[in-house]
């Protein structure tokens, strides 16, 4: 048995058990209570079952899209609790490196965030099957992981995002957001996040990073 097949099986059994698992945890629910979609589709080979999952994995022209990242940099952070007021400035670094074969960047970041220590770690990748860019991004000042997804304009140098998040100061939940990020030059880039309630948005921080020399 090749290793693409053994992954693609593998890959195959761990969904199957993490499914069983959270049907166990559903409490069991009866034939008559579940809905069991039909399914008129021909089932695949498993020659073409396996030429799918092949062609889901293998990497593709929008994956050069993070091998810029890679690196160390130096960061500047701009918040604005209020539009018409200077913003709070913080600083940090962060380091970009090509995880999973390349199908993925992480960034791990140190810094400070309103003169407190602040971590973060995120993920950036494509999704062959979505034809997104998707992120993912979790932090030492909250329990929350966030989630976005978004493309790339026809240039290819700046990459939005759409997702939501929850707001403590407010209590909202599942609050519409937009992340953009977007390329300088080969040695700079930005990241802000909008509120998107309203028009294109109200920049709520920034981000600047600037490679480490």
């Amino acid at each position: 048995m090749g290793q693409i097949k053994k992954a693609v099986l593998a890959h195959a059994a761990f969904a199957a058990a993490t499914i069983g698992v959270v049907a166990i945890a559903g409490g069991g629910l009866t034939g008559e209570e579940r809905y069991i979609p039909e399914r008129d589709v021909a089932q695949p080979t498993e020659a073409e079952a396996m030429a799918c999952w092949e062609q889901s994995a293998t990497l593709g022209k929008p994956h050069l899209f993070l091998k810029p990242f890679v690196g160390t940099w130096d960061t500047k952070m701009r918040m604005w609790m209020d539009p018409s007021a200077p913003p709070m400035e913080d600083a940090g670094t962060a380091t970009f490196a090509l995880v999973l074969g390349g199908r993925f960047v992480k960034q791990d970041f140190a810094g400070s965030m309103m003169g407190m220590p602040f971590e973060g770690v995120g993920y950036t990748g494509y999704d062959n099957m979505r034809k997104q860019y998707v992120s993912s991004w979790m932090d030492s000042m909250s329990t929350v992981m966030l989630t976005m997804q978004g493309n790339l304009d026809a240039k290819g140098n700046v990459l939005t995002q759409i997702g939501h998040m929850d707001e403590p100061t407010t209590g909202e939940i599942n609050k519409a957001y937009k992340w953009v990020t977007t390329w300088v030059d080969d040695d700079t880039f930005t990241f802000g996040a909008y509120e998107i309630l309203y028009g294109e948005g109200v920049k709520v921080f920034e981000i600047e990073y600037k490679r480490k020399k």
